[in-house]
């Protein structure tokens, strides 16, 4: 388990200090423990956090023995914007064999929390189905957490007695969803459903639920009031997630209806990594969907054919924006240089490389500071990485003239934060929809939907896609599509609601696996079935539309279909 650091609190919210995903050999805390305003902690035997000045950064790292790799910490957001019936699911829920509902294995999901209370959640007898609830959002000195506190199923059982006998059940259990997409999802994979007619799969699954803290200090950043997390409270929650799993001992399906855009999407984040690790663990898999940032405009990409050519990345800046990032990723080994031009015509003139450095510099007429962090090459991929920082941003077209310094086959791409937590009006523009699935959707071991609209058999716009020409990266396309639009499910407040998008669309598909390890593990038929086993399945347990050639970006092997998926097994 991570480490408790109480020093670490007090930067979490500074504006100085940034904080970077580590990879360790060896005791890295101990490195940085005897460096002056830097703090760390562990999440597990090899990866941690480090808080550290953000003018700081490239001299700690190029001066630490102990760290072997960083990046920084992404932004995630939610993923939302009969489709239980077009995947075939009450055919294997009510069959005259199969009678699959989830009984016997656990779904962790990574969310906004849960309404512990609601009878969408609770067993036949009136218990709870939660096994766990950790909320990170809670601050409890007397926890052995820097962040959260840990509810287990007799706390939820307490709370729930609690109500029925008129007392207040959050004395006894504090955690609450106030946003309702963690409940929504959760009602989905497998609310119980008497009474209530929503469309829910794994409905006898049991559950293990981490509230994840959000990130304070981006949304102050972007100027939202939108969700945003961070990959470390991600990371941090799947870790509990894994331990409590060992205590358990039943089938685990981890599902994480939130998506960054942050990276090489070629499954080389240190969250697609990881998950690869406890993927090819016996009956665990992990669930994630495209994400909606399809036509959004986040994504540009182009192809420079000789040293000192140059192409331009024009970037629409919307009214209200007034700070913005993103990253340009050259593929390996090409290296390229950058000239940002304002929308007044100021030009910084081409920024030189620094193998490890950042440049700073403001426009005089926009007043608009520009930070341009040049990273090449990343100890993962090889390629290079151009991180761009403007604050105090001016609307308008601002460009990035991208100049080639070595080039071999000079192509690049850059992806924009998700749409969500940006101000209207701002997108790249000339944008490409391709290869805009979010991350970790890339994991080699993950099992990751498109969506699409399943009354009327088309593919969503917004819908993530893979690459355009297959080959990109080693897993860059979805495995298949899931129906997301306006599914019927309950809200915070334990309302009938309906939701559309790329987290309830995989959210199907986090139940879809629970059906399938309790026929594989639980009922005996494949007690050896992992992940990779699983996207095998799923593979052939699709439909496709006449005409179509498969996989492509958009519907990957074709649709779900579960009754097609125990036909083809048998």
């Amino acid at each position: 388990m991570y480490l408790k650091s109480e020093a670490c609190k007090k930067f979490d919210e500074d504006p100085e200090y940034m904080k970077i995903i580590v990879e360790y050999q060896g005791d890295f805390i101990d490195e940085i423990s005897k460096i002056d305003d830097v703090c760390g902690r562990v999440i597990n035997d090899r990866y941690g956090v480090v808080y550290v000045k953000q003018k700081d950064l490239m001299n700690l790292i190029n001066n630490l023995n102990t760290i072997t790799y960083f990046e920084f910490d992404s932004v995630y957001v939610l993923e939302d914007v009969s489709a239980i019936s077009t995947a075939f699911i009450p055919q294997v829920q009510s069959g005259d064999y199969l009678k699959l509902n989830g009984e016997g294995t656990i779904v962790a999901i990574l969310d906004t929390g849960i309404n512990y209370l609601d009878e969408a959640f609770l067993d036949e007898n009136g218990m709870s189905r939660i096994e766990y609830i950790f909320d990170k959002s809670i601050i409890d000195e007397k926890n052995n957490f820097e962040y959260g506190v840990v509810y287990s199923k007799e706390d939820i059982n307490s709370a729930i007695k609690a109500k029925s006998e008129g007392k207040n059940p959050y004395e006894i259990v504090k955690s609450k969803d106030q946003y309702g997409h963690g409940t929504s999802m959760a009602a989905i994979v497998g609310g119980r459903l008497e009474n209530r007619n929503i469309e829910s799969v794994a409905y006898k699954c049991n559950y293990i639920i981490v509230k994840l803290k959000e990130n304070i200090k981006a949304q102050k950043w972007f100027g939202t009031n939108n969700i945003i997390y961070s990959v470390s409270e991600i990371l941090e929650g799947i870790q509990f997630i894994v331990e409590k799993s060992r205590i358990l001992k039943k089938p685990l399906v981890i599902y994480i209806p939130l998506g960054s855009t942050e990276g090489s999407h070629t499954g080389n984040t240190v969250i697609e990594k990881y998950i690869d690790l406890i993927s090819q663990t016996r009956g665990t898999v992990v669930v994630t969907g495209t994400g909606n940032q399809g036509i959004f405009g986040g994504h540009v990409n182009g192809k420079i054919h000789k040293p000192l050519d140059t192409q331009i990345i024009e970037l629409l800046i919307g009214e209200k924006q007034r700070n913005i990032y993103f990253d340009i990723w050259v593929k390996k080994p090409s290296r390229v240089s950058l000239n940002v031009i304002s929308p007044s015509g100021e030009s910084t003139g081409i920024l030189p490389i620094t193998t490890r450095g950042t440049i700073e510099s403001k426009f005089v007429f926009e007043n608009t500071n520009l930070k341009v962090y040049y990273y090449w090459p990343d100890e993962l991929t090889g390629d290079e990485i151009i991180r761009v920082v403007l604050e105090d941003l001016k609307p308008g077209i601002w460009r990035f003239k991208v100049r080639g310094d070595y080039i071999l086959n000079g192509e690049f791409n850059a992806w924009l934060p998700p749409e969500s937590i940006l101000q209207e009006g701002t997108s790249f523009i000339s944008s490409n929809p391709y290869l805009t699935m979010t991350i970790p959707g890339m994991s080699r071991y993950i099992i990751v939907n498109s969506w699409y609209n399943q009354n009327n058999n088309t593919i969503n716009g917004y819908s993530g896609r893979g690459e355009q020409w297959i080959g990109y990266g080693q897993n860059t396309e979805p495995i298949m599509t899931v129906g997301g639009d306006k599914i019927k499910t309950i809200g915070k407040n334990s309302e009938i609601i309906y939701v559309s998008g790329s987290s309830a669309s995989s959210a199907i598909t986090a139940g879809a696996c629970s059906l399938l390890l309790q026929w594989g593990i639980v009922d005996g038929n494949d007690k050896i079935i992992n992940a990779q086993k699983m996207i095998t399945y799923f593979m052939r347990g699709v439909r496709k539309r006449p005409g179509d050639v498969y996989p492509n970006p958009e519907w990957g092997y074709g649709k779900l279909d579960m009754l097609t998926l125990f036909q083809n097994i048998k």
